[in-house]
């Protein structure tokens, strides 16, 4: 096993990194708090939402947030390109941001998340 992986790679830190990961992932008090901590940093953006956390309907297990109207970001290819190019832009506004000045990652990486 151990030829067929980079070097470098140290598989236990690699193993170990992802069990953490995924304990945050399915931390739903956490997983707020974050996301009241992602409102925040984005303000009153005009163009970007985010769900309001409901805390007293929330636990370890169970996140209950504002449900939000909107597209899924597939249907985006019905959509004139002008639109479609507006939609990236901001999409791409929202990454930078959080890679590069908010240094604190919230977005999934999973676009089938995001609505229009």
């Amino acid at each position: 096993l151990s030829g067929m992986l980079p070097p470098g790679l140290h598989l236990g830190k690699s193993l170990a990194n992802a069990k953490m990961e995924l304990s945050w992932e399915t931390d739903y008090v956490r997983e707020a708090r974050s996301q009241e901590k992602f409102a925040i940093l984005l303000g009153e953006d005009r163009v970007l939402k985010v769900p309001r956390v409901y805390t007293d309907l929330s636990t370890k297990r169970v996140l209950t947030t504002q449900f939000v109207f909107g597209e899924p970001i597939d249907k985006i290819n019905a959509l004139d390109q002008r639109t479609r190019d507006w939609v990236a832009f901001h999409i791409l506004r929202l990454y930078m941001n959080e890679i590069f000045v908010w240094r604190f990652m919230q977005t999934d990486p999973n676009l089938s998340l995001i609505h229009i």
